[in-house]
This record gives structure tokens, C-alpha cells and sequence, in this order.
């Protein structure tokens, strides 16, 4: 988010920020944003992800955008995030100005930010109950234009995360927590473990060598929070996608449960 500000107020003071918009996503700070104010810059936001950021920026033509992760987008000079352009913009800025990336940056100063994820029965009908929504409205007016609340469902899990920016970390926790506890009142949150296994299964493959083992080797687990996490599959050297493939297969035993053996070879 800093790193947004340094180089879109350096791009405005140049002439170079096309319709003098910054493209954000819903998770960028709440200081970008009243940085950005503060020196008349405009900004976009979009769904998490630079994949939408850049979308964004093809279609109305701004020139940078980026989100938390890291990945900033110079729309003159690329089409996704680049580690190795991003400093060099923010070292052409730091010459140019002759100024140090602290001072650059000190006028976008970060707000507290507490993000709780919460397991339900039904996302949707979570996000919809009245007594959500009365919370979700009352933390916001409360907060006012000095912070604010976003609450939204996970893509991949029954997972609604639950986040809250102010000046203090206290009255962070304080609207957060008012949040999950009217989900809780509702009768929307799910005790630990008291999903269905099936559903949370992934397959992760680390490329990363562990212990005893030869570099280049694959090692294949099950992750997620079924009683399944963490059983682990074999380990390859240098193996074929055939191979692993295989592999997985024949362990496949290990998971009795119907539904959870039918989503492993799914994934296999």
C-alpha cells in the first residue's frame, strides 16, 4: 500500500498517472486511501486478487495498481506484478526526489487492522441474516470516516473473514469481535471440526527437499482441518507426474471415508 503511494504521487507530480487513479483492492489499508484523499488522487477498488486489478486497469486505461500481497502493476510498462520493476520505480522515485523511503512514505501511515476468520454453516445465509447486517451497519456508523468494516466469504472454504481498521488496535477487536458474536447469536458458527471432512480436502505438493531426502523431491500430504490433515501420501525423488500419480492412488486406502476417497482421486 505504501509502496503504491510513494510511486502514484511521484507518477501525479510527473504526469504520468493516467486519470489520476490508483487501483486498489477491498483489502488495501485504510490509510492508502486517506493518503490518497489527502493529496486529490482518485482511486479504484476490486476484488482480491491482481488478476482484477489489471482488468481494472485495462479497461479504464490507469496506469498502476496493486494490492497487499506485493504484486504492483505499472500499466506502461508490464501486465502483472514485478518485483524487480517495482524497485526499480521506487529507486528512480527515491533519486528523483532525493528523499528517503521513510519520509516518502510517512504521510500514508497504516491503520490497525484486525482480520478473524470464522467457520459457518452457510455463507450466504450467514452474510444475509438481519442480526449480521445490524452489527456489520453499527460498527461502521461508529466508525464513521475514521475506519471500517469489511466482512466476506471465503472462495474455497466455508469461511467468512471478518476484518476492521481504526486508529486503535483495541477498537479493532472490539467491532470484529461485536461481528462474530451476533453470527455466533444467530446460530451460524460452526464448532471446530463440526464440518463435514470431505469438503476442505486439498492436495499439497512441496517442491521444497525435507530432511533425508534428495533435492527435487515431491512430498504429498492431505491439509485442511479433517481428521485426515496431515497424512501423508509418500515422498518421490525426481518423480514423473505419472509416477506421482500412481503413488497417490495406491495409498488411497488410507481415507475409509466414501466421500473423502472419492475427492482424492478427484485431486489425483
Amino acid at each position: 500500500d505504501q509502496i503504491m503511494y510513494v510511486c502514484g504521487t511521484y507518477m501525479k507530480e510527473h504526469g504520468h498517472l493516467a486519470n489520476n487513479t490508483v487501483v486498489t483492492t477491498i483489502m488495501s489499508n485504510f490509510g492508502l486511501y486517506k493518503a490518497l484523499d489527502a493529496c486529490g488522487i482518485r482511486y479504484e477498488k476490486t476484488a482480491v486478487g491482481d488478476k482484477y486489478v489489471w482488468e481494472n486497469m485495462r479497461e479504464h486505461g490507469h496506469m498502476i495498481g496493486g494490492e497487499q500481497s506485493g504484486h504492483i502493476i505499472f500499466g506502461e510498462h508490464a501486465r502483472t506484478g514485478d518485483g524487480i520493476l517495482t524497485a526499480i520505480m521506487v529507486t528512480e522515485t527515491m533519486i528523483a526526489t532525493g528523499k528517503p523511503l521513510a519520509k516518502l512514505a510517512a504521510p500514508c501511515a497504516m491503520y490497525p487492522q484486525v482480520l478473524k476468520n470464522v467457520r459457518v454453516d452457510d455463507k450466504d445465509a450467514t452474510l444475509a441474516d438481519a442480526a449480521v447486517v445490524a452489527a456489520i451497519d453499527a460498527a461502521s456508523a461508529e466508525l464513521g470516516d475514521t475506519g471500517r468494516t469489511l466482512v466476506r466469504k471465503s472462495g474455497t472454504e466455508p469461511v467468512i473473514r471478518v476484518m476492521a481498521e481504526a486508529p486503535d488496535h483495541d477498537e479493532c477487536e472490539k467491532h470484529v469481535d461485536a461481528i462474530i458474536a451476533a453470527m455466533q447469536a444467530s446460530g451460524h458458527l460452526l464448532q471446530k471440526g463440526a464440518h463435514h471432512e470431505s469438503t476442505h480436502i486439498r492436495l499439497v505438493r512441496s517442491f521444497q527437499p525435507h530432511s533425508g531426502q534428495l533435492p527435487g523431491s515431491v512430498r504429498i500430504s492431505l491439509a485442511g482441518s479433517c481428521r485426515y490433515q496431515g497424512l501423508h501420501f509418500g515422498t518421490w525423488p525426481h518423480p514423473s507426474r505419472k509416477r506421482v500419480r500412481a503413488g497417490f492412488r495406491k495409498r488411497l486406502g488410507r481415507a475409509r471415508c466414501p466421500r473423502v476417497r472419492k475427492r482424492l482421486l478427484r485431486c489425483a
